[in-house]
């Protein structure tokens, strides 16, 4: 995309001993309008709350010697 649609916020996720900022758009209104197809939606550029949710989830397990793949969460917080 050429430009910078939309303005951005910083996020901030609280998380055990740790605190993340995730840099996203304000609003994907403006991404919207800009999408000729299905396949331009903007669904990335959103910060789901499932995934604040599956990303505190997996921060306060023992993942250690595990394999795990998120799939479909935005930003790609978790």
């Amino acid at each position: 995309m050429e430009g910078d649609p939309a303005p951005r916020v910083v996020h901030e996720i609280p998380l055990p001993g740790r605190r993340l900022h995730i840099e996203a758009y304000a609003s994907t209104d403006a991404l919207l309008e800009r999408a000729v197809t299905a396949d331009d939606i903007p669904f990335w550029a959103e910060l789901w709350p499932a995934s604040r949710a599956l990303a505190g989830w997996l921060w306060r397990q023992d993942l250690r010697r595990l394999r795990v793949l998120e799939l479909g969460c935005g930003v790609g917080l978790a």
